[in-house]
């Protein structure tokens, strides 16, 4: 019997990935680089190796003016998310129906601010013992660090525990670091290959029938 879950969030929990995809694109294209879709789906869902900013270092920028297109994207980021309603579908429904049932965190790539700011429009803080950022880890994902590191806050063991994530990396990942894990992939992850999943659900309205 499983005691916790590790959430991925963004992509899974709110609707932010798109959002990230349209704000880093806006910022990029001020510098006269172009990100299409594409790249979004292709190969920056899918690891680490290809990032949006990627294709900055690639253009020739250097890491401080790339810290500043990253800086101004992240305000667009959050001023937008901060706007709009971006949970999505069964999510509070289901945390509902594992509330005080069993312990549950976050583990993102998304930096401190961004997080914040997307928990903070979803609402879904009160329901996370903690949440595992960007600036917690020295690698992110596809490196399991991040789930070690959930293991260690939480005082578990990797079989005590189980991480739902909505991409392939995501689940290489917490398979790295010794987790089950279940995909439940997005509309813009549907292709990936989630070979080393445990499981490929439909929905997250699902999850509560394996955990409970």
């Amino acid at each position: 019997m499983y005691k916790a879950i590790f959430w991925d969030i963004d992509g899974l929990l709110i609707d932010t990935e798109f959002i990230y995809f349209k704000t880093t694109q806006k910022a990029l294209s001020e510098h006269g680089i172009k990100l299409t879709q594409e790249y979004f789906e292709s190969k920056h869902l899918t690891g680490e190796k290809y990032s949006y900013f990627s294709l900055a270092k690639d253009a020739g920028f250097s890491d401080e003016k790339i810290g500043e297109i990253r800086e101004k994207r992240n305000k667009i980021f959050v001023k937008t998310v901060l706007s709009k309603n971006i949970l999505i579908d069964g999510v509070v429904d289901t945390f509902e129906k594992m509330r005080g049932k069993i312990r549950m965190a976050g583990v993102t790539n998304s930096q401190r601010a961004n997080s914040d700011a997307s928990i903070k429009s979803s609402g879904l803080d009160k329901y996370f013992e903690f949440r595992i950022v960007q600036e917690d880890v020295v690698k992110g994902k596809p490196d399991p660090e991040c789930y070690l590191l959930a293991l260690e806050k939480s005082r578990l063991r990797q079989n005590e525990c189980v991480v739902f994530e909505d991409t392939m990396r995501g689940v290489q990942t917490a398979r790295l670091a010794g987790i089950d894990c279940y995909a439940i992939p997005s509309k813009y992850t549907q292709k990936h290959d989630f070979s080393m999943a445990n499981g490929v659900l439909k929905s997250i309205k699902e999850v509560p029938k394996i955990v409970i």
